[in-house]
This record gives structure tokens, C-alpha cells and sequence, in this order.
């Protein structure tokens, strides 16, 4: 049975430690409109967590932890549904990082990996991409070349810049070259992957999706917003595959 006292340091990651069983248990965060935002759990027996919305009293949960109940599913669902209001980035990643951070206590007190407590997995290997370039990408033709040689088949990066509701078609041809870069580099069967990271508006993306359409891409990231459901459904007529919803932070938001 868990016991112990649960203290907590937070920036971007969280962690949770509990000294008696000598676990620490590690939980990703992520807020990056505003990196006080969050949570601050106080070091006490049964582990008192407050849960804060920009560290302004707009709307705050608090719940007492038992680290004696090992019902990890139990803690997420009393965080999530105890409150008057719900979801949001800020609640969801603060949540997250708990729940996170108990199955990493869970997984070290059972010595055993998380995907055997949650039934095992289910591939033995699977495919990856590097990310290059950055947020504002330049000569990603021979960062893809150098990610090829260290073995690696696929890469994304960013498409471009922000740009406007209407914008210049030589911001368009600027990304479009970058692509074709990668692909003259790096051969007809490598993989890219496409992030316009939801910054481009929805006449700009339908441009610029159709101006991609012949290097085969691999998928594209975030084409537009994802509330914007009928500006996805005319990219959709392209032939791309395509990634979206990582601004969703529930699963109610697919």
C-alpha cells in the first residue's frame, strides 16, 4: 500500500515524492501562455493539492490526495469532475501532471513498466521523427540530411511563420521551398511531416496545403485550428493525411 508524504516542485515538470517507500514520480506540465499558471500541492501527510487557474482565484479545486488509495483512475476522475468548472489547457496539464506522476510512483513501487500495469504492449518497434528546424526554420535541407544519416526516415518541422488572414504568396513559395529542399536531399521515400501549428488562417492554408500537395507529404500538422471543422473538412479534399487536436486536452475534444 502507498504511504507517505507527497512534496511537490513544479516549473514544467512536476514532481511528486514520497519519502517512505523512497519513490519520485515524474509528470509533465505544459503551459506556455503563461508559465506561472498551474498548481501548488503542500507537503502534508495525506498530500492537500490546490489546484489554480493562473494563480488568480478565477476558479480553484482543492482535494485532498490519499496516497493510501492507489485508484490512480479515481484521483483523475475526482480532479476533473469535483469542480464547478471544467477542462481548459491550464486544469487539464495541471491534472496531467499529476496523474502522471502517481503511475510513475506506482510503476517504481511495483517495479514494473506503466505499459504492463496498463496491459502490456502492443509492438515490439515502432517508426519515428526527429523534429528540425525550429520555430523559425532555416536550412532544414541539410538538418534532414544530417537526421537521414543518423538514421532516422522521417522528420517534421515547422511550415512557416504566421501569416495573415490574406498574406503574400512569397511566404507561401518560402515554405514550399524548404520542403522542396528536404525532398531534393533526402529522396523520394523519406518521410516529412508538415507542423503549420495551427498560425496559418484557413484562405492561406488552402493555398498553401494544394501549393504542398506534390511532394507526397507525409502528414500535416494542425492546417488550420482545430474548432475550425469546415475549413478541415475542404483540406481534406487534398490529397494529404492529416494530424490535428493536440490543442484538444480531453479526449470530449475529439
Amino acid at each position: 500500500m502507498l504511504k507517505g508524504k507527497m512534496s511537490l516542485i513544479l516549473c514544467v515538470v512536476l514532481i511528486i515524492s514520497l519519502s517512505a517507500i523512497g519513490c519520485t514520480g515524474l509528470g509533465q506540465k505544459k503551459d506556455q501562455a503563461n508559465d506561472k499558471a498551474g498548481l501548488q500541492i503542500y507537503s502534508m501527510s495525506t498530500g492537500l493539492g490546490s489546484v489554480s487557474n493562473n494563480n488568480i482565484d478565477l476558479h480553484r479545486l482543492t482535494y485532498t490526495i490519499n496516497l493510501s488509495n492507489e485508484n490512480t483512475e479515481d484521483h483523475w476522475q475526482v480532479l476533473y469532475r469535483a469542480g464547478f468548472y471544467r477542462g481548459g489547457p491550464i486544469l487539464m496539464s495541471a491534472i496531467a501532471g499529476i496523474d502522471q506522476a502517481l503511475w510513475d510512483i506506482k510503476g517504481k513501487y511495483y517495479n514494473a513498466p506503466i505499459y504492463q500495469l496498463i496491459g502490456g504492449a502492443c509492438r515490439d518497434k515502432i517508426r519515428v521523427y526527429c523534429w528540425i528546424g525550429g520555430d523559425r526554420p532555416q536550412d532544414v535541407g541539410a538538418q534532414a540530411k544530417e537526421k537521414q544519416e543518423q538514421g532516422y526516415t522521417a522528420i517534421k518541422m515547422n511550415g512557416t511563420e504566421e501569416l495573415h488572414y490574406i498574406d503574400s504568396y512569397s511566404k507561401i513559395d518560402e515554405a514550399v521551398a524548404r520542403v522542396a529542399a528536404i525532398r531534393e536531399t533526402c529522396g523520394k521515400d523519406f518521410g516529412i511531416a508538415v507542423d503549420f501549428h495551427g498560425r496559418v488562417h484557413k484562405a492561406m492554408a488552402k493555398i498553401l496545403v494544394k501549393e504542398l500537395e506534390s511532394y507526397r507529404l507525409m502528414f500535416i500538422e494542425e492546417p488550420v485550428l482545430a474548432e475550425n471543422i469546415e475549413a478541415l473538412k475542404e483540406n481534406q479534399a487534398l490529397s494529404h493525411s492529416y494530424s490535428n487536436g493536440r490543442k484538444d486536452v480531453f479526449a470530449v475534444g475529439f
